[in-house]
């Protein structure tokens, strides 16, 4: 069973966090697992939340697998395929606790996305004029 992920048109970042101040779209900001402090994009066009490989293991993260491959498509068109999930992590952000789960995708420039998934379930409002997030 595939699953398949569109990650929206355009969008530089999804496997490299180069260029992120100039899109209008993406709020970057600091969170923190097990007192580290990542780089993260709060993403509204990303469907689910993922995480670096590279922090992944440097935070010796407990990675999943899941029952299915997820087939995440970029802007470039190309997919990157996975099976790798971190399950209920603590994520603190903002002042904030929160749980989380990560997909693991071999990101570059950046540590942390935190897509629809995440920012809908916690009502997060994002001002994209301002580059704020409110809880």
């Amino acid at each position: 069973m595939c699953v398949y992920i569109i990650v929206s048109n355009g969008r530089v970042f999804a496997l490299s966090g180069a260029g992120v101040s100039e899109k209008d779209n993406l709020i970057q900001g600091t969170c923190f697992i097990n007192d580290t402090p990542l780089f993260v994009l709060f993403d509204c066009g990303a469907t689910h939340s993922f995480a670096s490989l590279d922090c992944v293991r440097r935070l010796g993260l407990p990675v999943s697998r899941l029952q299915y491959d997820l087939i995440v498509n970029t802007p470039t068109s190309d997919s990157v395929d996975t099976s790798s999930v971190c399950l209920d992590i603590s994520i603190h952000v903002y002042g904030w606790d929160f749980r989380v789960d990560l997909v693991c995708l071999p990101l570059r420039l950046v540590d942390v996305i935190l897509g629809m998934d995440w920012l809908s379930a916690n009502r997060v409002r994002v001002d994209f004029f301002s580059k704020t997030i409110e809880f």
